[in-house]
């Protein structure tokens, strides 16, 4: 069991929470969706080196940051809380297969 992937599925959920309830972030709002469009881009450009180009954690990722700068600047839209909730289940996944995968 990794440390590094159980960390970075725990950063996921919690951006996801921060996403559906978001007085739970308050003034660290930026600094979470800094460090998810960080993440993202370090998927996406990694993925693409090595030639896989359907890296749908990495998109996620950088929605679920597009989303937290959003609402960062006040913007906010209905479907934010979806996409809190697809990034809350693929934070869950990633989690649980680095669990059931030592």
């Amino acid at each position: 069991m990794n440390p590094v992937f159980l960390a970075l599925g725990a950063l996921d959920i919690f951006a996801a929470l921060c996403i559906i309830y978001p007085w739970l972030a308050g003034e660290f709002l930026f600094y979470i969706a800094f460090f998810m469009l960080a993440k993202a881009a370090f998927s996406i450009v990694a993925s693409f080196a090595v030639g896989y180009y359907m890296d749908w954690m990495g998109f996620t990722d950088m929605l679920t940051g597009a989303v937290l700068a959003l609402m960062f600047f006040g913007i906010s839209f209905d479907v934010f809380h979806f996409i809190g909730i697809f990034s809350l289940i693929k934070g869950i996944y990633c989690v649980g297969m680095t669990v059931l995968y030592r």
